[in-house]
């Protein structure tokens, strides 16, 4: 049903894209799935960071998706086409934000998603994602819900034969030294360093995956017929294989966050005394104003300043002991 989907929407892409699109359904097909993970498309919402012109958060909408694409449209790509291509995402209802995520941030989005997703991105970024990914996880993803990330690996089992005989490049040197902004890859992980990002976020229920997929769009037939027999055994130690996926989930509830939240949803109401009141009697609240008392905050009216000096991922999981306090209009 998906790649069904995902042919009739890569036929409508300009014609100059249709080829590309079409020869990249199985991956695309796999990546939705991640993302689903067998919930009904109609009720999930996606925002897609990093997604380009490719066929992903189209495919989504398609789908029955709410689906949000953000990017910066920057690549060779993206420049050649135009708005030609987004002819395809306004037919399906795609949002889309054109946003560098890296130096901008996404802290300005109230929305919520069911599933956040970056795949094939992070290893062009040219700056920390650490600010970025601190905001999926606090801001942009509901409680429980999915984070996708998908990555080249940069230790896979063809660089560890490749590179021993000088043929390990991934760049060429036109692309870096010609252009007058390098969109290569500046920094590939490994399977490590995407265990160290889902600790950062907090997340629960890690898993990684690996997949080839390069190998069976490669040139060579041989490389075709490689990655044919041994991709399935590759799977089975995603260390070695091409392609890294990671999945986690945001935790059910912070306990910090909701009094937080809590307390601005009331004073957005206007009963800034009964939620200053009840935020301040919160064990939990007690429990950040100490920390943010030892780190140099004494107001609470420093909501901000509380957020960003109290709750990090240490003290969320010592918080989280504490039952959640919701503060209500009245």
């Amino acid at each position: 049903m998906i790649e069904g989907i995902l042919e009739d929407v890569a036929r409508i892409y300009p014609s100059k894209l249709i080829d590309d699109q079409l020869g990249d359904i199985p991956r695309i097909a796999f990546n939705i799935r991640l993302a689903l993970n067998g919930a009904d498309p109609r009720a999930i919402s996606v925002c897609d960071i990093g997604g380009g012109v490719g066929l992903f958060s189209v495919g989504c909408a398609a789908l029955g998706m709410n689906a949000l694409l953000v990017d910066d449209f920057a690549d060779p790509i993206s420049r050649r086409v135009g708005d030609s291509v987004f002819v395809v995402h306004k037919k399906y209802g795609v949002r889309v934000l054109s946003r560098n995520v890296i130096t901008d941030g996404l802290a300005d989005i109230s929305e919520r998603f069911d599933v956040v997703t970056t795949f094939e991105s992070m290893e062009h970024w040219h700056h920390s994602p650490k600010r970025l990914f601190r905001q999926v996880g606090d801001q942009l993803l509901k409680p429980g819900g999915r984070f996708v990330l998908s990555v080249p690996n940069c230790v896979n089992l063809r660089k560890r034969f490749s590179v021993p005989f000088g043929i390990g490049k991934w760049s060429s040197m036109e692309d870096w030294y010609e252009e007058a902004e390098f969109r290569g890859h500046v920094r590939e992980p490994d399977v490590a360093d995407l265990r160290y990002i889902a600790r950062d976020m907090g997340l629960k229920d890690v898993q990684i995956l690996g997949r080839n997929w390069l190998g069976y769009t490669s040139r060579s037939g041989f490389v075709r017929l490689g990655t044919w027999v041994a991709d399935r055994s590759l799977r089975l130690f995603p260390s070695l294989c091409k392609d890294l996926y990671m999945t986690g989930r945001s935790p059910r509830a912070h306990a910090g966050t909701n009094a937080l939240h809590g307390r601005h949803s009331a004073k957005r109401n206007g009963n800034d005394d009964r939620a200053d009141f009840r935020w301040r009697e919160n064990p939990v609240a007690k429990r950040i104003q100490m920390r943010g008392s030892e780190r140099g905050y004494n107001s609470f009216n420093a909501a901000d300043e509380l957020c960003s000096c109290a709750l990090t991922n240490q003290d969320r999981q010592q918080l989280d002991v504490c039952p959640p306090i919701e503060v209500h209009a009245v």
